[in-house]
């Protein structure tokens, strides 16, 4: 075996053996072998995602749209669509193969899941998607270009499409690529050009981008190495970097914004605000933050919803996907119109005073204990066949191999008042951005809003830096 081992590790919680390995040519590799399993998934991921539209200058959408050719249209290895749809169907000899790809802000990835009889054979076939003629491309731009703007259908209408208007608020002060779908508007699809995709082309499978991964039950067999090697090689000789990455300077402030749903049927409420996306894990402030937002959403439950009845759902959220060096975190509820004022200032009592006076009491000592013992006695991990991959990501992008025993650690050490400590400096002291959606009138919507004491709270806040 020519590859070089560069990182080895157990993964605890969900029982596999990683490796990551350096391919002759440079290129990274890894495997996790998963008992679990009797599929292969193979995948080839590049970090060169819809982020880099503008950087490169090229239409937004231009990555999603080059995706679509790369991996669902002839290549130097399968000549025709029907080489394609005849490699990829099983027969009793041997297993099909689904290939598939997909286009995020952060990256693009080909990658495909077969039986682990035709392990090989798939990865012939994701790493085919690697090789195509650019000066071939203006013979399916058309049809892709009729198939994305099906499928950016209803997404088309910005005005009504609360995603859109939501991404608009909150980052106002980024460029165009943060408030669109990677698929670009309607009006950058229909301008995609040959040379964007060519341009596109060049720098995607770029050796600093881009990182191959193996989720199988099964040991790296020579014929699988024979073409990694392969993929290797191509990766190789793309010379062309991108020197430039995103620039993102993002604050919390605290807004609010009403979004007309003519659809609704309830007040959706989402208070939210931003954190530094940090490659070093930090696993006491980790479970200090997990255990704050399970407590405050399981005092909503309680206090809000069952005592109360003035929501009837809620949630923790956390997104890592929609900006390249922030996360954003926060809780969202429903509530209705005769109880929105209500709910807030509910709301508000938990986080400036509920939250540290129930962790006093025998209940709040009980739930925190079982929080601890939830952490410390696992339930099991179910297959997920995008384990490989994102940990593959993850790595190239310098992360932390996340480590179940340290986070067991930590648990074992985090006190009532830490989580009181984080809920009033991040819940009560953090601006917040708030998102309100519903079929009613702004203006009363706002005339309520700013009589409840979390308005009159967060309106006093400085700007503050995550």
């Amino acid at each position: 075996m020519r590859m070089k081992i560069v990182k080895r590790w157990f993964d605890e919680r969900y029982r596999a053996e990683n490796i990551v390995y350096q391919l002759p040519k440079g290129t990274l590799f890894l495997h996790s072998k998963d008992p679990k399993t009797i599929d292969s998934v193979f995948a080839i991921t590049s970090l060169i995602g819809s982020f880099f539209n503008d950087i490169i200058e090229v239409k937004g959408g231009t990555a999603h749209f080059l995706e679509h050719i790369l991996g669902g249209r002839p290549n130097k290895t399968f000549k025709t669509k029907n080489q394609i749809d005849n490699y990829e169907f099983g027969t009793k000899k041997y297993p099909k193969i689904h290939s598939n790809a997909w286009t995020s802000r952060a990256g693009v990835i080909f990658y495909g899941t077969s039986h682990h009889k035709g392990e090989t054979r798939l990865l012939k076939r994701i790493i085919s998607m690697m090789e195509f003629d650019p000066e071939k491309m203006n013979k399916y731009i058309e049809k892709e270009r009729k198939i994305i703007l099906s499928e950016l259908g209803e997404k088309s209408k910005p005005q009504k499409n609360s995603v859109l208007q939501f991404w608009k608020f909150a980052f106002k002060d980024l460029g165009p690529e943060y408030q669109r779908y990677v698929l670009g508007t309607e009006e950058d699809i229909k301008g995609i050009a040959t040379n964007d995709l060519q341009k596109f082309y060049k720098v995607i499978f770029n050796r600093d981008a881009v990182i191959l991964s193996l989720q199988s039950n099964l040991d790296i067999s020579e014929e699988t190495e024979t073409l990694l090697n392969y993929a290797d090689e191509i990766v190789f000789q793309n010379k062309n970097k991108i020197d430039k990455k995103p620039e993102e300077k993002i604050e919390n402030q605290f807004r609010y914004k009403h979004f007309f749903d003519e659809r609704a049927t309830n007040i959706y409420v989402e208070l939210s605000c931003f954190e530094k996306d940090l490659l070093k894990i930090d696993y006491n402030q980790r479970v200090t933050r997990i255990l704050s937002y399970n407590l405050v959403n399981y005092l909503i439950f309680e206090i809000i919803r069952e005592k109360k009845g003035y929501v009837y759902s809620s949630e923790a959220i956390y997104n890592s996907s929609l900006l390249a060096k922030y996360n954003s975190k926060g809780i969202c509820f429903s509530t209705n119109k005769q109880n929105f004022v209500k709910a807030l200032n509910e709301y508000f009592k938990i986080i400036s005073k509920g939250a540290e006076n129930f962790l006093k009491t025998a209940s709040g000592k009980n739930w925190l204990e079982s929080q601890i013992s939830g952490t410390i006695f696992p339930n099991t991990m179910e297959y997920d066949d995008d384990y490989g991959r994102s940990k593959a990501s993850h790595y190239l992008e310098g992360y932390d191999i996340y480590d179940y025993s340290k986070l067991k650690k930590a648990v074992l050490k985090v006190k009532s008042n830490d989580l009181t400590n984080y809920i009033k400096k991040v819940f009560l002291d953090t601006p917040h951005l708030v998102w309100i959606q519903s079929d009613l009138n702004e203006k009363t919507i706002y005339k309520d809003f700013k009589k409840t004491d979390y308005y009159k709270y967060q309106s006093k806040l400085p700007i503050s830096q995550p």
